[in-house]
């Protein structure tokens, strides 16, 4: 459904690689998705920036250890996952300000 989407918005050929739930044992909050994305593209998962929008998608990330941006859609982050030290952006035009000025090596 995903690349479905993906395609339909002209998204599609952005992407290397699209894995759903589906592909894991273990859905979010469990790390599992996004260990297997980082291992299928054979990139260190704290090398891999993830885009996140929910609470249990934050969660999965800050789990796999990858640097986490969350850009709140209808509910926003609750003092308890604002301590695992994410950054919360409110949109995707943030992010990109924010790449640009705070790189991480």
């Amino acid at each position: 459904m995903a690349q479905e989407k993906l395609k339909n918005s002209g998204l599609l050929e952005y992407f290397q690689l699209v894995i759903g739930g589906e592909q894991v044992k273990k859905g979010k909050p469990n790390p599992d998705i996004y260990l297997h994305v980082a291992d299928r593209l054979s990139v260190n998962p704290q090398y891999c920036l993830a885009l996140e929008d929910s609470e249990n998608g934050v969660k999965s990330a800050v789990s796999a250890n990858m640097r986490v941006i969350q850009i709140p859609d209808m509910v926003q982050p609750s003092d308890e996952l604002k301590q695992l030290g994410h950054t919360v952006l409110p949109s995707l035009y943030d992010v990109i300000h924010s790449l640009s000025t705070n790189r991480r090596d």
